[in-house]
């Protein structure tokens, strides 16, 4: 179901003078602090084993540096646009041709990175559970005189192609889970719903986003549904999305919350850039 790129994983864990390395070639320009706060709470031991999943990955950029990060770990990446799977996939030549394309230039303008050897992707979208949908475009949008309207994922080289969508229940049935980011554009919920069996089972950390103003409802009713899983929600104070008001939150399951509390990455976190989230 996943394209991977290959079979075996180095046994070992970065050290913290490899991860400085890796952080310097390969972590995005967006969202510094929640990158770092991750790669903090790795180095510590508190990201649970189990696999990495970057639903909503776009060109892969985040999944590429969490190959790079934990080399050791599978990272999975989901994104329902066929035409960012490509660029996800683009084989290491493609980063030494002389000209590229608009449609193979990831988030700044350059060649995505190649996908890594312990980066799987996957065609698709996630919810509640397993089905198909479809992006459906006005006659203006699917004939060019309009600009596609953005729909919650990218959709924009998309047309009228149906793509699936997967419960995460169903996707990690028999996969171990230790990092989930969700980046959904709103469909956080179903999303949650169709996970329940992977999160009481496996209890991994969760990145979401949320848009603190825009969208008010939303967030009590995203904060207060997480915290009926068990978890506890922590906002970065950082603009995490297009408008100002977007953040990320880091949600930790209440089982491993004790250890955290010690941890000196969260701790520093917690004074500068880290608020815990209201419950609702």
């Amino acid at each position: 179901m996943f394209h991977c790129n290959g079979d075996e994983l180095p046994p070992s864990r970065p050290a913290a003078v490899e991860t400085r390395a890796v952080w310097e070639r390969h972590a995005p320009a967006s969202e510094p602090i929640a990158n770092s706060l991750l790669a903090s709470l790795l180095l510590e031991d508190l990201v649970p084993e189990g696999g990495i999943l970057d639903v909503g990955a776009f060109d892969g950029v985040f999944a590429n540096f969490y190959a790079e990060l934990m080399p050791h770990r599978t990272i999975y990446a989901i994104d329902p646009s066929m035409e960012n799977i490509k660029k996800m996939r683009l084989p290491k030549q493609a980063r030494s041709l002389p000209q590229q394309s608009s449609s193979t230039a990831g988030r700044s303008g350059c060649p995505p990175a190649p996908q890594a050897r312990n980066l799987c992707s996957l065609w698709g979208a996630v919810g509640e559970a397993d089905e198909a949908a479809q992006v459906n475009l006005t006659d203006a949008e699917a004939n060019g005189s309009q600009p596609v309207r953005d729909r919650g994922y990218h959709y924009v080289n998309e047309r009228r192609r149906r793509f699936p969508i997967y419960s995460l229940d169903t996707l990690f049935a028999r996969t171990r889970m230790g990092f989930l980011h969700l980046d959904l554009e709103g469909h956080e919920l179903p999303t949650l719903s169709g996970a329940r069996q992977l999160l009481q089972r496996d209890k991994p950390l969760l990145s979401y986003e949320v848009a603190v103003h825009r969208h008010q409802a939303h967030t009590k009713a995203l904060l207060g549904y997480i915290d009926s899983l068990g978890y506890s929600s922590f906002l970065i104070e950082e603009i995490a999305g297009m408008t100002a008001d977007v953040r990320n939150v880091l949600a930790v399951p209440a089982s491993r919350l004790r250890a955290f509390t010690s941890s000196p990455a969260l701790t520093a976190a917690y004074l500068g850039n880290v608020r815990r989230a209201p419950r609702f």
